[in-house]
């Protein structure tokens, strides 16, 4: 059903959809999360067990609802707010915990058992919308982690702000 959904979701964006046709696919979306995430046992996926399926989902939900946000000239700030929520679920249902506090700090737990290049894209993606949102100490920190997980992949940072440039062309 998740790969069915994001083929679908995919679609959408390659074509020229209304805002209101991506709305409805994130509602849709948002109730298909709910009800895969209703299927994992809660005991058996304790301690950052990755739950693959709810990751997928997440990712795909993530470029329509930055789909739908971008197309208005001046975007909603709740809803960029709201925004921050799909990268940060992507990221936790690989098996990783992610937390905000009140201040705008970023802490995880379990950062490194992830799938590397998915997740550096995403925490990209949380960095470009905290900023959007004002949160620039917040945005300062997913872009360090999202350094750290290119860290893991590469030797060194020489190629860092070129990938940051592809990945903010995406974004946009």
């Amino acid at each position: 059903m998740a790969t069915t959904f994001c083929n679908a979701a995919y679609q959408s964006l390659n074509s020229h959809t209304t805002k209101t046709k991506l709305d409805s696919l994130i509602h849709k979306g948002v109730q298909l999360a709910n009800k895969l995430s209703a299927t994992y046992d809660d005991n058996s996926f304790q301690g950052g067990m990755p739950r693959r399926g709810l990751a997928t989902l997440y990712s795909a939900l993530l470029d329509v609802h930055m789909m739908s946000v971008t197309m208005t000239s001046r975007p909603n700030p709740k809803e960029v707010a709201k925004l921050l929520n799909f990268p940060m679920q992507a990221i936790q249902a690989q098996g990783c915990k992610v937390a905000v506090d009140a201040a705008g700090n970023v802490s995880f737990a379990n950062l490194y058992g992830v799938d590397n290049p998915r997740t550096e894209e995403l925490l990209f993606k949380c960095a470009f919308v905290a900023e959007k949102c004002a949160r620039y100490k917040t945005a300062k920190q997913f872009l360090g982690y999202a350094k750290e997980m290119h860290l893991l992949e590469h030797f060194d940072t020489a190629d860092f702000p070129q990938e940051l440039a592809g990945l903010e062309a995406m974004s946009v």
